[in-house]
């Protein structure tokens, strides 16, 4: 189990783990950056934080079927995606922050 954590741990920050960060450049006015971040930062820690102290419970409500609304979240995730977030590439930052 440790090695499967350490695994996944290893995978998330090279694969999707980073991508809040690398996002925030592209959508937000470089005088906003810090601030950006920071918060995002610390939502971040907030819901690590909430996730690691309900998913016991949740694991003894739900059985097998606890990570199901790990699932629907990352699904609507998804959808917010790709409705949502503008696509950057080959836009001026300028151009970005007027929408």
């Amino acid at each position: 189990m440790v090695a499967a954590v350490m695994l996944f741990v290893a995978t998330f920050a090279v694969g999707l783990g980073p991508i809040p960060w690398m996002l925030m450049p592209e959508l937000i006015p470089t005088y906003a950056i810090g601030a950006a971040s920071s918060t995002a930062t610390a939502v971040n820690w907030l819901f690590n934080f909430v996730v690691s102290q309900g998913f016991p419970p949740m694991k003894d409500a739900l059985g097998n079927y606890s990570f199901l609304p790990f699932g629907i979240i990352c699904a609507l995730g998804i959808a917010f995606t790709f409705f949502f977030v503008p696509e950057t590439k080959g836009r001026n930052p300028n151009e970005m922050y007027r929408q």
